[in-house]
């Protein structure tokens, strides 16, 4: 585990990071910025409980009081009982142009925010494991633009689980996608939308003080309700 608490930039060239089972970076206090790198991280650390679900599962970057910027940079996770690619608490998540992609075999989520600030920009985010949320939000505020978030869940999925939070969506897809071939996450990604199993997961899953604007251009498919456009929804 690698803890941050000043200011950290990394600027890479076709630079990769190779991470261990174990491995994490903690921002507290200070503030992390990426760009031009690829992050690699195949297994977890063993699990504290054999209950899979009883807690939120372990980030592969945490962040508390603090910035975390990336540019031009991917993330591939597999592995492991569950998965997280950024967790942030009381912080700002400013992203553009990245690709997050990961794997898990019960609980995967791409992003958790609890009272924080979420600014995403041309993202390429697919997540895949029993039970699937793409992005995770409590108390939050998220800008979400020109991005493509697809789910691919065995049991069931979100690809926004919203609560107390506002949600501001423009040329954004919503994208629920059959996990049941064995190949994995590549031959999901290639299937006709036409051939989902019917299911009942919704790309949206948000409380009564939760509100989603839907300016232009938002697409949801794949999911047993679906909607092309709205707003305000509560």
């Amino acid at each position: 585990a690698c803890p941050i608490a000043g200011s950290v930039s990394i600027d890479g060239q076709d630079a990769a990071i190779v991470a261990s089972a174990e491995g994490s970076i903690a921002v507290e206090g200070g503030d992390l910025e990426l760009s031009g790198c690829s992050i690699r991280k195949t297994g977890t650390a063993a699990e504290s409980s054999p209950l899979v679900n009883s807690s939120r599962p372990m980030a592969l970057i945490e962040v508390k009081n603090s910035l975390f910027r990336s540019r031009g940079i991917s993330v591939a996770m597999e592995g492991g009982e569950t998965a997280c690619v950024i967790r942030a608490t009381g912080s700002r998540v400013d992203c553009a142009d990245s690709r997050f992609e990961l794997s898990a075999r019960e609980y995967a989520e791409c992003i958790d925010a609890t009272d924080s600030s979420l600014s995403l920009d041309s993202l390429s985010v697919f997540c895949s494991a029993r039970t699937v949320s793409g992005i995770v939000l409590t108390g939050s505020r998220l800008e979400l633009k020109s991005s493509t978030l697809s789910v691919s869940p065995s049991l069931a999925g979100r690809a926004i689980e919203a609560w107390n939070s506002r949600v501001t969506l423009a040329n954004v897809t919503l994208e629920r996608k059959d996990a049941a071939s064995s190949d994995g996450a590549a031959k999901s990604r290639a299937r006709s939308l036409d051939d989902e199993p019917k299911n009942r997961d919704t790309a949206f899953w948000l409380d009564a003080k939760s509100r989603v604007l839907a300016e232009t251009g938002v697409a949801a498919r794949g999911f047993w309700r679906a909607r092309e456009i709205g707003a305000h929804r509560p």
